[in-house]
């Protein structure tokens, strides 16, 4: 009697809690109606089968016909009770509280379409720190200016990386170890060798790839057109010239084999996905995550094909690229007869490269598409950038925009920061590992945890922003309308501490001269038929805007 009344109870619990939980977070009275009707058939089939297996305990332990299956059956409802009840009483003590799951799936119901919204609406609710149930998974959520930046910017003690499915098939996404350390540290390196040695070649290449752009937008000029594919066509010139030291030809078939590739990574990936949250679903997905695994081959395999002939033709004399400044440190690493040389061996040349090249195209390009959006519904701001580079840089579009003009441009340099704050394209951080049992904001978390960095509610931190749901690009400026580091400083699109994007001056660099380029020569424009809506947007490893048209319109009639 005991254990039956223990399984109602936690019934009963369960579906109170939930359907608090939704009239918390706003859900329409409609919409709550139709969970709590089928919530309930759920739940009264679950109460009926439940009597019904303690009357055949109840009857069978009285006949003694078989006290072996009566005896396996108690044992059995006793340890699901006490697991629920272990379950629903999980955040007690030190533990971060968190909302209430159901078994197997946990909170993924509820996570929503746009789960960057659900989990800031958590953190209203819960605080900095709470964790939650995904899948099988029990995480933690770190939200807010404070909780981020102390978790992060202090200590390593978040720095690791779950074993989860996607990342033992994706370079660059293993466990804080001293090997992760130092090719971490080749990275940062090779990076700024190659930005302080090569910075003229790709600024003239980024000249060239806006060009690419401007030819494409001409053929558009005066109509509705999606800039997404021109976009990504422009980045993927300079990240080949980058990566590769290839100048990849706009309109050529390597170009497109590229762009198919990228699309076919964004409709596969969820799958890869689901398998480190519910990991025992992979067979219902078996043939999406087939896919998944054999795309993610062929792109090691095209990146393997340009690395190996790198190694075949380079000169030490000669540096073309950062693969070229990668193989240097290694090979000197090797000479020097460094004891942990072993440690970048050809493979490890081969993922540093691709893994660069593809998170370099997807985070430049559709930021530049959030960028150009924000400017077409805000005209204003789009006006106030462009005086600003007429008076700094002149009329001449044919001048060559530099990195070092954009200390003449505060405005521009804020508005760049507050495109990057407002659509916060990279909402969550890739999950985190705690590498230590340690605290966060008063709450005990063990070794081996995941931890998720909100990065989204950082950005949307009231204690640090006002009016956080406006662009405002007037917030990262002083009163003299110099630019304020210190708030520019409060922008993390590319993560913080150990695990912050090694190629982050790049795509700083180039999202600048194309952004730049771009209001200095067009004017972007609202198409009256195709009105903008900021909150038309995919949320999945980022934010895609759905397709949208803007009109590009030269301002001198030449492009």
């Amino acid at each position: 009697l005991f254990v039956i009344l223990l399984f109602l109870f936690l019934l009963i619990l369960s579906t109170f809690q939930t359907h608090l939980l939704l009239f918390n977070q706003g859900a329409s009275p409609t919409h709550v109606c139709v969970r709590v009707c089928v919530y309930i058939y759920v739940c009264d089939a679950l109460r009926l089968l439940c009597v019904k297996v303690c009357s055949f305990v109840v009857e069978s332990i009285h006949t003694h016909t078989d006290t072996k299956m009566s005896l396996a059956i108690v044992i059995c409802i006793l340890v699901i009770g006490f697991s629920l009840l272990w379950w629903t009483c999980r955040g007690g003590g030190k533990s971060p509280p968190g909302p209430f799951g159901l078994p197997i799936v946990g909170y993924m119901p509820w996570l929503g379409s746009k789960m960057n919204l659900t989990l800031t609406k958590l953190w209203e609710q819960y605080g900095d720190v709470y964790s939650i149930r995904v899948g099988s998974r029990q995480l933690v959520v770190v939200n807010g200016q404070r909780a981020i930046r102390g978790a992060l910017a202090t200590n390593d003690h978040f720095a690791g990386r779950p074993d989860f499915f996607t990342f033992r098939l994706v370079s660059g996404f293993d466990d804080f170890s001293p090997a992760y350390k130092r090719r971490k540290k080749l990275i940062l390196k090779a990076m700024a060798m190659f930005t302080n040695r090569r910075r003229a070649e790709l600024e003239s290449v980024a000249a060239k790839a806006v060009g690419f752009l401007m030819a494409e937008l001409k053929h558009a000029a005066g109509k509705p057109v999606d800039p997404k594919k021109p976009l990504y066509r422009a980045v993927c010139t300079i990240m080949g010239y980058v990566c590769y030291g290839q100048h990849f030809d706009k309109d050529s078939a390597e170009v497109g084999r590229i762009l198919e590739t990228a699309d076919e990574f964004a409709r596969t990936a969820r799958f890869g996905v689901l398998c480190d949250y519910i990991p025992w679903a992979s067979w219902l997905v078996r043939k999406q995550v087939a896919k998944f695994v054999d795309l993610l081959r062929r792109i090691r395999a095209y990146s393997d094909q340009l690395t190996e002939k790198h190694v075949r033709t380079y000169d030490q004399e000669n540096l073309r690229d950062v693969t070229d400044f990668f193989y240097k440190i290694f090979t000197t690493q090797v000479e020097d007869g460094d004891d942990d040389s072993n440690e970048y061996d050809r493979d490890m040349l081969k993922g540093l490269s691709g893994s660069l090249f593809g998170a370099g195209f997807g985070t430049i390009a559709l930021t530049l598409q959030w960028a150009i959006m924000l400017m077409a519904k805000y005209p204003q701001w789009q006006g106030r950038v462009r005086r600003e580079l007429d008076d700094q840089i002149g009329l001449d579009h044919h001048h060559q925009l530099v990195w070092s003009d954009r200390g003449k441009l505060p405005l521009t340099m804020a508005t760049l920061c507050e495109v990057y704050r407002y659509s916060s394209i990279s909402p969550l951080a890739i999950v985190h590992k705690a590498t230590k049992d340690c605290q966060l904001c008063g709450y005990e978390i063990a070794e081996g945890t995941p931890v998720l960095f909100n990065l989204y509610s950082a950005h949307r931190d009231r204690t640090v922003f006002d009016r956080v749901d406006e662009f405002d690009p007037g917030r990262f400026l002083h009163e003299d309308g110099s630019l304020d580091p210190t708030k520019a400083d409060l922008i993390m699109p590319y993560s913080l501490g150990r695990r912050r994007c090694g190629g982050e001056l790049v795509a700083r660099f180039e999202i600048f001269i194309f952004f730049a380029s771009l209001i200095q020569r067009c004017i972007i424009q609202e198409d009256a038929l195709n009105k903008l809506d900021l909150n038309n947007y995919i949320c999945t490893l980022a934010l895609h805007p759905k397709p949208f048209k803007v009109i590009f319109l030269s301002r001198t009639g030449e492009w």
